[in-house]
């Protein structure tokens, strides 16, 4: 788990990391998941409290992916859009909290879980 911006970019900047599977982001500030796509051997990523600067579209870029999970996250006060995930078929969605959603509807049953 990493707590902070500049532990997660020294990470980030070390190669090579596709054989990183697992990330927990924690307390992530402006969390652009651009910065993620060199880890294309991610399997599942967790954000904890993490403020997102961006959409989740860089998302689509990790084929291995399968678990994604945003604990009491946000974007900006707005909604996060989920329709960028719609093609990840393989793809499971965790959330926490009552955050707001886009795109929830789109998905079928079980793919978006949902603890409160």
């Amino acid at each position: 788990m990493l707590a902070a911006d500049h532990q997660r970019d020294e990470l980030l900047a070390r190669r090579p990391l596709p054989a990183l599977t697992f990330l927990a982001l924690h307390w992530q500030i402006e969390l652009d998941l651009r910065t993620l796509i060199p880890l294309r051997g991610l399997i599942e990523l967790r954000l904890w409290r993490c403020a997102l600067a961006g959409g989740l579209e860089p998302l689509r870029d990790l084929p291995a992916l399968t678990a994604f999970t945003l604990l009491h996250s946000q974007g900006h006060d707005n909604p996060i859009d989920l329709r960028p995930l719609l093609g990840l078929d393989q793809l499971t969605i965790t959330l926490t909290g009552d955050m707001p959603l886009i795109g929830e509807e789109h998905f079928a049953p079980g793919r978006i879980i949902r603890r409160r």
